[in-house]
């Protein structure tokens, strides 16, 4: 078993899958860290989508998504499901792309860390900048 090293995270508003292993990115908001998002309403959920790309691995894998608050406190997500993936990764691919999603109510403006847990293990961490809608 390899674990792929996860290099960047590309932070959406939907993921669609198309034919031949290819994706739709929707409401492109940017590569983490350098992602900043504006927020109409903290008390209703916020929806995002977490594309990570890296190299190649191989073996039986556990993708999970943890998503902190700037207080660093573990947010609940509400999209039970989107949240983690399991599977077997093909060792004749050079690259891993795993989409993740999350919904939730976030808890104000700051910065959030993303965290990809591969097998129980943090592997993968950035951040998004988070503020009110102008």
């Amino acid at each position: 078993m390899t674990l792929p090293e996860i290099t960047c995270c590309i932070v959406c508003e939907g993921v669609r899958e198309e034919i031949r292993s290819k994706h739709i990115l929707f409401g492109v908001f940017g590569a983490a860290p350098y992602v900043q998002i504006g927020i109409k309403s903290f008390a209703l959920p916020s929806n995002f989508w977490f594309a990570f790309f890296g190299g190649k691995g191989d073996g039986k894998f556990r993708f999970d998504l943890k998503l902190y608050d700037p207080k660093n406190s573990l947010l609940v997500n509400q999209a039970h499901g989107f949240d983690t993936i399991e599977g077997e990764l093909n060792p004749e691919k050079i690259n891993t792309t795993v989409f993740l999603g999350f919904s939730g109510i976030l808890t104000g403006p700051g910065k959030y860390r993303i965290g990809l847990l591969i097998n129980g293990t943090e592997q993968y961490s950035s951040s998004m900048q988070i503020r009110p809608m102008e």
